[in-house]
Order: C-alpha cells, then sequence, then structure tokens
C-alpha cells in the first residue's frame, strides 16, 4: 500500500489545486500549543454555483514552534507554489490571536494586498470565561495556578467596570437597606478567608480527570456521567459547573460517598471543608455561571464553516446590551436573582420592587406591612403598602419573586465577579487592550454584513 499513498495523495492534490483554478478565497491557518506543533493550513472558497467550499491545503509537523516568519514562508510557498494562486485571488484569511499567527499575516498582508484580516471570534469568547471571578467555586473545582492565570492573559490595561456611559450601577437614588447581607467569608475561626490550595493539592477537575472510582460514583449520586475536561476549552469547565447546579442538592452526598469509599485521599477533604463553610457561595455561584451561559452559547454557535459570520454582530450586541446593565435589571442574571430571594426571610419591613402594566407601564417600591398568619389550611399572607399608596395582598411565592434585590451590596459584588467577562469582551472589540489582541477592525467589518430575513 506504500507505494501507492504517494500517487493517490498528489492525485488529491490536483483535484484540490483544479478546484481552486482562478477561483477567489480565503486561507485559514492555526497550529497546536503542545511541545512541537502540526499546523494546518486550508482555503475557503464560494464556487460558482455560491455553494461554500473548505479544502485542507496543508498539514505540516515540526519538532519545535515554528516563529512567525517561518509560518508566513510556510503559507507564501504553499500559496504561490503549491497552488498556482496569485496574489489578489487571497482575499481574506481566519486565525486566532497567537502572536506568531500574527506576525505572519502581516507577512502574508504585505505579499496579498487584497487579504481582509479576520480573527476568530469563538477564540475571543474563550476568553472571557477566564475572567470570571469565581472565589469559592473556583477553589472547589480546580488549583490555585488555574484559578489565578498570568496577567498578561489579560489584555485590559485600563479596566473599566461599566462601559456604557449612560448606564447608572445604582440606579436608586434612596437605595433601601440590603435585604441581602454578604455571606460570613470566615465562618470557620480555624480556616483561613482565602483557602488557596498548596502545590500538593488536587481538586474536583483533577479527581475526574485521574480516578474512574470518582466517575463511578458521580453517575450513581447524580444520575448522569460527569462531561470530559478538556484544558484547552476553559467552557468545557462550564460543562461540568452546569452539572454541579443541577445536581446541587445531592452534592453533600457525593462528597459523603467519596469519605466513605475512601475516594481522594488529599482532595475529599477538601472539598468537603469548602462545601461546609461556603455551601451557600457554592449555591449564588454556580447560578452565577448559568446565567453566563450567553458566553458559552455564543462561542460554539459562531464556530463552523457555514454563515456562521452572519450572526456575530447580532450576536455580541445582545451580549454587550447585556453587561451594560448587569446591575441594573435583576431579569439579566435570573437564576442568581432567585436564589438570592430565596435566601431572604420574608417579614414586616421586606422591600419589594414590582413592574404593573398598563394603564400604570412602571416600576413601584413597596414594603411588607403586614403577616398574616394561614389559618384553617389556608396560606399565609403579606401585605404590600407600593410608593403610591395601594395595599395589595399576597402569597408568599407572589412576594418572594418582586423581592428587591438588586441594591444590596452582595448584588452588586456578585454582578462586578461576572463583569470580568463583559469587560474583556468589551476591551478587545474596542481595541482597549494590546494590539496583538485588537478585535475592532474585524468587529467593524462583521458589523456590515447584515442578517437575511
Amino acid at each position: 500500500m506504500s507505494t501507492f499513498i504517494p500517487k493517490i495523495t498528489e492525485r488529491e492534490k490536483q483535484i484540490v489545486k483544479g478546484e481552486m483554478l482562478d477561483e477567489k478565497g480565503c486561507i485559514i491557518f492555526d497550529g497546536t500549543t503542545r511541545l512541537g506543533e502540526a499546523t494546518a493550513v486550508l482555503w475557503r472558497q464560494c464556487n460558482p454555483n455560491f455553494l461554500l467550499q473548505t479544502r485542507l491545503v496543508s498539514f505540516v509537523t515540526t519538532e519545535t514552534h515554528m516563529t512567525g516568519d517561518q509560518l508566513y514562508r510556510l503559507l507564501g510557498t504553499i500559496l504561490l507554489r503549491d497552488l498556482g494562486k496569485q496574489p489578489e485571488e487571497v482575499i481574506g484569511d481566519a486565525r486566532d490571536s497567537c502572536s506568531t499567527n500574527g506576525v505572519a499575516e502581516r507577512y502574508l498582508e504585505g505579499l496579498c494586498p487584497a487579504m481582509a484580516r479576520n480573527k476568530c471570534i469563538s477564540h475571543v469568547l474563550v476568553g472571557t470565561g477566564q475572567h470570571i471571578k469565581l472565589p469559592r467555586l473556583g477553589l472547589f473545582m480546580v488549583s490555585a495556578a488555574t484559578l489565578n492565570p498570568s496577567p498578561n492573559l489579560d489584555p485590559s490595561p485600563n479596566p473599566n467596570p461599566n462601559p456604557n456611559p449612560n448606564s447608572n450601577p445604582n440606579p436608586d437614588p434612596n437605595p433601601n437597606p440590603d435585604p441581602i447581607p454578604n455571606p460570613n467569608p470566615n465562618p470557620n475561626p480555624n480556616h483561613h478567608p482565602n483557602p488557596y490550595p498548596r502545590p500538593d493539592q488536587v481538586y474536583l477537575i483533577q479527581l475526574l480527570t485521574h480516578s474512574h472510582a470518582f466517575k463511578i460514583a458521580f453517575k450513581e449520586v447524580m444520575g448522569e456521567s460527569m462531561k470530559s475536561y478538556s484544558t484547552i476549552r476553559w467552557w468545557s469547565r462550564f460543562d461540568l459547573m452546569e452539572q454541579l447546579a443541577h445536581g446541587f442538592p445531592r452534592l453533600d452526598q457525593l462528597i459523603t460517598v467519596l469519605e466513605e469509599r475512601g475516594i481522594g485521599d488529599a482532595t475529599t477533604p477538601h472539598l468537603r471543608e469548602i462545601y461546609d463553610d461556603y455551601s451557600r457561595e457554592l449555591r449564588h455561584e454556580l447560578a452565577m455561571m448559568m446565567d453566563l451561559k450567553c458566553f458559552k452559547d455564543a462561542t460554539y454557535m459562531l464556530e463552523g464553516d457555514q454563515l456562521e459570520g452572519l450572526r456575530v454582530f447580532e450576536t455580541i450586541e445582545e451580549i454587550r446590551s447585556k453587561g451594560y446593565t448587569l446591575e441594573d435589571e435583576p431579569s439579566n442574571m435570573p437564576n442568581l436573582a432567585a436564589v438570592l430571594r430565596d435566601d431572604i426571610v420574608i417579614s414586616v419591613g421586606t422591600k419589594v420592587y414590582e413592574y404593573f402594566g398598563a394603564p400604570h407601564n412602571a416600576w413601584y417600591d413597596g414594603k411588607v406591612i403586614k403577616v398574616t398568619n394561614g389559618a384553617n389550611g389556608l396560606p399565609e399572607l403579606f401585605t404590600i403598602k407600593y410608593s403610591d399608596g395601594t395595599t395589595i395582598d399576597a402569597e408568599e411565592h407572589e412576594v418572594r419573586r418582586v423581592l428587591r434585590i438588586h441594591n444590596s451590596d452582595y448584588w452588586h459584588e456578585c454582578c462586578t465577579n461576572a463583569k470580568g467577562a463583559f469587560r474583556y469582551l468589551e476591551n478587545r472589540i474596542t481595541n482597549n487592550c494590546p494590539p496583538a489582541y485588537h478585535y475592532k477592525d474585524c468587529y467593524q467589518m462583521w458589523s456590515l454584513v447584515l442578517k437575511p430575513s
């Protein structure tokens, strides 16, 4: 068979070269990040029948990482010699934000002046996850080295927590007393308030990747197999968090099973310590992550080789709009709002904030002025008086869904932890970051692409 492989390979190259003859298109290139390198080069074009075609034109392996100059010479050789393309036929490229790719792209732009530069938007979105602060959930899942990425990962030299100048982070001119006191960060006097793990400790993700017994225990308790984990894709960690959020009532049972079976000698005691001391905060942070699923959904939705580019601008603008009013509207973080409201004990003086439709069409402040205990099987009633003088009797579930939480210090703290992702995205698409991370030109290009009706 070895005698046929070169012949078959050469024939396939000629077929691909024939498809690309006199066609304009885009060159796509990327390499691995591990020791040594495998570099893939693709060509993408729209054929005369208006069908998108993507072809693998080169796959090269090297012992060491290529420099930007070496990658440029490889791309030039493939385009001009192997494929016989004319410089003016290369009208675009696509790459991630790797500095080596950026150097090669700048050199290639001089060779192909008609080339429009484009960075991968999904690669930009992957970086957002690293900027979400998870003080307790992060410790529960990964080691301190993973929790604290290098400052170079954050291109924000001047972070602005409120990128929308028209957004008021505290719209209430007369803030009510905080109904959600900040959880005690140090409930155990012998427990350090910031218990970063020692280098010799491993936690949930390490258990997942190294212990088959842990996977069996997880499936028995949670009712489903634990999702796989990738060190390359940050959002694979989100999949694990989503499982923990859905199965949070059984998390204590899972840790108990690990203890009983002796799984994770050094790890399980640490998981137990964090859960016992910070179960409330873990629940809050898991709820917050569920509200930030928009980043993960956008990352995978905008990946592909079809017409995903038509949705880039609309999708990113939706995320930016949410970030501008994140603290102002509890509806932006419905899961977090629900668990925070669930923690509040409703009594006389508890604040509410409710919207009334036509003919009022306005938000009204109110507070509970009376609690009537249920009798003869009737539910407990709460009398609410609103700012216009109106009083309404409501049951607990009706009051709980309108409890005022977005003026509390703890709500703002949670939103601040989440805002790192929105800030990172904003800085990337406004070039408020080092040049290697600039995405403004690409984003302006996508803003010109209209989504078909």
